[in-house]
């Protein structure tokens, strides 16, 4: 989904746009706290679907490993 660089960019849009937000003292509007919820939510999510693909493809490759057996 997204590489190391596009989440690490994305982390930093976040953690800078928290700190701005927080101290311009405009985190209570939602308009400005529903994307940095969005964004934030997109790096956790593509934590977990990064996280699962490689084990799908290491299960095949020991199955394909015990097939060759």
């Amino acid at each position: 989904m997204l590489t190391d660089r596009q989440s690490i960019i994305l982390c930093i849009i976040v953690v800078v746009s928290f700190v701005i937000c927080g101290i311009l003292n405009i985190l209570n509007e939602i308009y400005i706290a529903i994307p940095i919820i969005v964004v934030f939510m997109v790096i956790v999510i593509n934590l977990f679907v990064t996280k699962r693909i490689p084990d799908i493809e290491e299960e095949q490759a020991i199955i394909k490993q015990e097939d060759n057996l």
